[in-house]
């Protein structure tokens, strides 16, 4: 007995913890989501690049002509091209060695180098706030599927500003927690409320859209982890203060921001502000259809390649390239309707488990704003496949 005690105590005093609480330590979770997301990138190949060399041709216009600042300062990403000018100019002597003659490549590789930086402290924050909520083999799990994703094995290696925006996110959210855990402790929680509500700024800073999460992030500041010693009530007024310096550091931070970008353009009047603003949507009008939500919406969560083009011949009934439904059904038009299951299974999880119904609230108040900008913009002609 007294020997496999002794063994015990060795095993654990030299690091060598059994698997589970190996996984359960949060570093071996960390090397494990790096492991498979690496290998993600030496095995896969995106599809696009998105808008990656509109802004680097945005950049190298301003590094020539100042006064073109308007594209440079755009509304939809207005830190994204000051950033990657930032780091095109600071790294030039490497990128000049590595790309001569190359100025436009070696601006999209700076930005590149961001984006693949930004998915990987991503799938890091990912997985520490899984840690939070489930054991690591599930989170190791989660982590994985999450990088098995359509936008993230796409966007990650593109140059875009998509995966730093939500990168950004999710460090707000960590931040949450982080100042709600605080806040259990004895402690304000105003600091990492307020690094939770410049995190958010950052990441409206990178893709607008993402201020239309706030009331979620207040939210959450508000409802996560229930403190067992007060009353909802009590616990509302205890948090409340959190969400305010949250969503006042955000609004402070993209007003900052947004001041700067002014004074860069020389913009004096609202008429010119609006101008601005408004020239970030590229001219589109809207259109008063819902169909390319139809397949919109699936390929946010899959690669459906050309099988959205083969729908829509099928719905519209294309003349000049005829499909059929059973054409349709032996390529697998059913993945189109997979998220949509999905999120209904998530949907009632969330629903029936009352432990997961605040969760389901924050998602709510996250997601509806996010979709109502989805429906508005899937009314939205493309231009050309793409939407800078």
């Amino acid at each position: 007995m007294s020997g496999g005690w002794k063994t015990r105590s060795v095993v654990h005093e030299v690091g060598l913890l059994p698997m589970k609480q190996r996984l359960n330590s949060g570093i071996a979770p960390m090397l494990l989501v790096t492991v498979c997301l690496l290998m993600v990138w030496a095995w896969t190949k995106p599809n696009y690049q998105g808008d990656a060399i509109f802004y680097g041709q945005s950049v190298l216009r301003f590094e020539s002509n100042p006064a073109d600042a308007k594209a440079y300062y755009e509304a939809g990403h207005l830190l994204w091209r000051p950033l990657g000018h930032a780091l095109w100019i600071g790294l030039r002597p490497v990128l000049a060695g590595v790309l001569p003659g190359e100025p436009l490549l070696q601006v999209l590789a700076a930005l590149q180098a961001v984006s693949l930086l930004s998915t990987w402290l991503c799938a890091v924050f990912l997985t520490a706030l899984l840690l939070r909520c489930c054991k690591g083999t599930t989170a190791v799990l989660l982590a994985g599927c999450w990088i098995l994703w359509n936008p993230v094995v796409n966007y990650g290696p593109s140059g875009s500003s998509y995966m730093t925006s939500l990168c950004a996110l999710a460090a707000c959210v960590w931040g949450i927690v982080k100042a709600v855990e605080a806040r259990a402790q004895g402690g304000s929680g105003f600091v990492w409320s307020w690094i939770s509500g410049v995190a958010l700024a950052i990441a409206s800073l990178f893709w607008f859209p993402t201020i239309l999460v706030v009331p979620a992030a207040a939210l959450m500041a508000m409802v996560w982890r229930k403190d067992a010693t007060l009353e909802w009530r009590g616990q509302l007024r205890q948090r409340i203060p959190l969400a305010g310096h949250l969503t006042l550091s955000c609004v402070l931070a993209v007003t900052l921001a947004t001041l700067w970008a002014i004074e860069g353009m020389g913009l004096r009047t609202p008429a010119e502000f609006t101008a601005w603003f408004s020239a970030s949507s590229h001219d589109k009008a809207p259109q008063r259809s819902l169909l390319p939500l139809l397949t919109g919406l699936p390929r946010a969560f899959l690669d459906l390649g050309s099988e959205a083009l083969l729908f829509k011949r099928v719905v519209l009934r294309d003349p000049y390239a005829p499909v059929n439904w059973a054409k349709l059904i032996l390529l697998g038009v059913g993945k189109l309707f997979i998220p949509l299951l999905f999120l209904m299974a998530s949907a009632v999880l969330v629903w029936v488990s009352r432990n997961s119904q605040r969760l389901g609230m924050v998602l709510a108040a996250g997601m509806i704003p996010m979709l109502v900008f989805a429906v508005y913009s899937s009314m939205r002609p493309r231009r050309s496949g793409f939407c800078r």
